[in-house]
């Protein structure tokens, strides 16, 4: 027994209890949850592994990407590649949270697109049908097709302005920010003067 009167089956089930509680499984290898890693990280790092073993694991001499695992730098929320089988490095530049970052965003973006494809495909069924229906439910279908073409194409134009917003530098996007400031506060002036003008025009006599 330990000093704590843990016999060794306890302490056996404490350090398994432990591993479950703060670390993941990748590869058959651990990784230890202590920076608070999130909650899509195997998902996201399994990805990842598998493009750098198509990139570079022939020229390593590693035989499948399950041969590769992870060795934490530090106290740095970043990851070096190891082969199991050489048990040497593949690659030189490390996984970060950015590239873990990178992947999410692809497949946000592959959501996304998918999400504009499905709605794309609905304008179009009804832009069809306001074209063949019967001349009774023409107008039904004629509406349904505004309806939906305009509410996709706000939305869509809003979609590519946030992703060209997300490849901005700082200092452009706080730069855009305050052009379109500029804008609405011109917009506002520009509807005060009219109102203005408006309420001061006078009245014609009959």
């Amino acid at each position: 027994m330990s000093k704590h009167n843990a016999t060794p089956e306890e302490i056996r089930d404490s350090l398994e209890e432990d591993i479950k509680t703060n670390a993941i499984t990748l590869n058959g290898m651990l990784v230890f949850n202590h920076r608070d890693l999130p909650h899509d990280f195997p998902e996201l790092m399994t990805e990842v592994l598998q493009k750098r073993f198509e990139e570079v694991g022939e020229r390593y001499g590693v035989p499948d990407a399950s041969d590769l695992y992870i060795v934490a730098d530090g106290a740095e929320a970043r990851w070096y590649v190891m082969s199991k089988s050489t048990r040497m490095p593949v690659g030189s530049a490390p996984i970060t949270a950015q590239s873990l970052a990178a992947v999410r965003e692809e497949h946000r973006k592959a959501e996304t697109d998918a999400y504009f494809a499905e709605r794309a495909a609905r304008v179009e069924f009804w832009r069809r049908a306001a074209e063949e229906r019967h001349w009774a439910r023409q107008s039904v279908a004629r509406w349904a097709y505004e309806a939906l073409r305009d509410s996709y194409d706000e939305d869509y134009t809003d979609y590519q302005q946030r992703l060209r917003d997300s490849l901005l530098t700082p200092h452009e996007r706080a730069e855009r920010h305050r052009e379109i400031a500029r804008k609405r506060l011109k917009t506002f002036y520009h509807d005060y003067l009219e109102q203005m003008h408006s309420s001061h025009r006078p009245l014609h006599k009959c």
